[in-house]
């Protein structure tokens, strides 16, 4: 709000004056004083940065007081030249072990391309429908992402070149129009039909040596690791804090970790690849089942309850009833002893993988690799979360689903302090 801006500028105004800052502290009413006061460091400095009130900006900015102003020396720093984005993108490749003619020709390509955006979202006799969006201008920290993603395998794949572009500076355009511009500008860069490429992302599932390899039509993508009994108990700490959790030698732990990563194989790889569907019911399923098998009301756990539960657990995310045979045979090769439940009913849907979840996840998969966050947009009830859980299950990997609204609170993303019967201890 403008009154806190106001507020907040007004002290940042006296604290430069004075060399002090003066602040209400609620904690410190209950002895008397109102008021707190920060004397500065003998080392401290302060740098402000501001966009200017121009482009994207212009009269969205509020003027600020001439007092205000007066306390900071402006410097202005320009925008880089083409040299000077050609040293820096160069530099950033070579130092990602690209040749020198690689480095050269790589730059080429990226300068043109922010060349031809530019000229088409500037373009005055077809106006471009999103170019005064916020997200629309294509910034140097976007040209250093995108130079940052490009390995030394795909330097001369015009086709991942192109769909690195068109990750990090198209999918962002929301309307079928600007998508069909920008799509002519990659054919003009790159000689690549973006459009047609992602369409037929075929992702295939391979499994060498105890992990699982992800290709595409082209090259391999990702390796999904199996679960090893450390990780997990790793991650069962954080996750379920009160459990009574084994070591990780414990043999009936041991036996579960193992008939996960069979079933992984089984409903996860081998589902996708025989019948195009993505069952959820993976990793997460084996945390839950470690959280009932390992809670506190837990006095002495037999091998039998553990093959029970675990039965009802993953066969509760499989509809399909010839994958409920063979989960229960799994189940039983581990467990030779074990009883199973009565027939149970999946309340659970596998995800059907159709054209736009591979090309998404094609999309998706490249910004994991660059450990980039990745903002999926669409309207309600399109399947968003889906695709999220879709690729969780892919890469044998948890979800945490956090519901975010103007009230959330910080804590519920990094944590609190907790008070107990005792002691105050930090809660993930």
């Amino acid at each position: 709000r403008s009154s806190d801006l106001e507020s907040v500028l007004n002290a940042l105004e006296q604290a430069l004056d004075i060399g002090r800052l003066i602040i209400s502290a609620p904690i410190a009413m209950e002895t008397g004083e109102r008021l707190v006061e920060y004397a500065k460091h003998p080392n401290f400095a302060l740098f402000a940065t501001q966009n200017p009130s121009t482009g994207l900006y212009k009269g969205a900015r509020e003027s600020h007081s001439g007092t205000l102003l007066s306390r900071f020396c402006p410097l202005k720093i320009r925008s880089p030249t083409d040299q000077d984005t050609d040293i820096i993108i160069k530099d950033i490749l070579k130092k990602c072990d690209h040749s020198d003619e690689n480095a050269s020709i790589l730059s080429k390509h990226i300068r043109n391309f922010i060349g031809l955006t530019r000229e088409v979202l500037r373009e005055k006799a077809k106006p471009f429908p999103e170019c005064r969006k916020s997200y629309a201008q294509l910034t140097l920290r976007d040209t250093l992402r995108w130079t940052e993603t490009i390995s030394p395998s795909s330097a001369v794949d015009r086709a991942l070149l192109a769909e690195d572009a068109w990750l990090i500076c198209v999918e962002r355009f929301r309307t079928d129009e600007c998508r069909e511009a920008m799509a002519k500008v990659v054919h003009t860069t790159f000689g690549y039909d973006i459009q047609h490429g992602l369409k037929n992302f075929d992702l295939k599932v391979s499994c060498s040596n105890g992990k699982l390899e992800l290709y595409n039509n082209r090259q391999l993508v990702t390796i999904a690791n199996e679960v090893g009994c450390e990780s997990l108990i790793s991650d069962c700490r954080q996750v379920l804090p009160n459990a009574c959790l084994p070591s990780a030698n414990d043999s009936i732990l041991h036996k579960l970790v193992k008939l996960h990563n069979e079933l992984y194989k089984v409903i996860v790889a081998g589902s996708m690849s025989k019948h195009g569907v993505i069952h959820v019911c993976t990793y997460e399923a084996l945390i839950l089942l470690l959280s009932e098998l390992y809670s506190p009301s837990t006095s002495c756990l037999t091998e039998r309850e553990a093959a029970h539960s675990a039965c009802r657990a993953y066969l509760s995310g499989v509809r399909d009833k010839t994958l409920q045979t063979i989960v229960r045979d799994k189940i039983a090769d581990v467990f030779p002893d074990s009883v199973f439940p009565p027939n149970i009913e999946s309340v659970s849907f596998p995800i059907v993988v159709t054209t736009e979840i591979k090309r998404l996840w094609n999309l998706a998969i490249r910004t994991l690799k660059t450990t980039q966050p990745l903002l999926i947009v669409g309207k309600e009830g399109c399947g968003k979360v889906s695709v999220i859980k879709s690729l969780a299950a892919l890469f044998n990997r948890r979800v945490r689903e956090v519901s975010l609204n103007p009230e959330t609170q910080p804590s519920v993303l990094v944590g609190s302090l907790v008070p107990s019967s005792s002691e105050v201890i930090w809660t993930d």
